[in-house]
């Protein structure tokens, strides 16, 4: 997958997460994070997510499931009049909350 990215379809690698691509043009800014079999595609423009579509269904069948809510356990929430995308942890925070029993715990008093 990491060949057709980059070589292929122009993508770049980022340095910091190796399952993490992107392509940043003064137009263009799409990032795709991988996921053993899953990915989710963000991107300035709708053009470019269906170019990148298009093209990855040219090697591989893909499930398109957008809008997205969860990836990997992150919640993810967008609000397209405010222009904002929010990601939290809430369900994984309150599972381990519940596996624990640390419902009754203080919270972490900050100095």
């Amino acid at each position: 997958m990491s060949n057709v990215f980059l070589k292929e379809m122009g993508f770049k690698q980022s340095v910091v997460d190796h399952s993490v691509f992107y392509q940043h043009t003064s137009d263009e800014h799409t990032i795709v994070a991988v996921a053993t079999d899953d990915m989710v595609l963000m991107s300035k423009r709708m053009i470019d997510a269906k170019t990148f579509k298009t093209k990855i269904r040219r090697r591989w069948d893909i499930t398109d499931h957008r809008p997205i809510n969860w990836f990997l356990g992150f919640e993810i929430k967008r609000d397209r009049e405010a222009r904002t995308i929010s990601i939290n942890q809430h369900a994984y925070i309150e599972g381990i909350v519940e596996k624990y029993g640390l419902t009754n715990a203080k919270p972490l008093q900050h100095p």
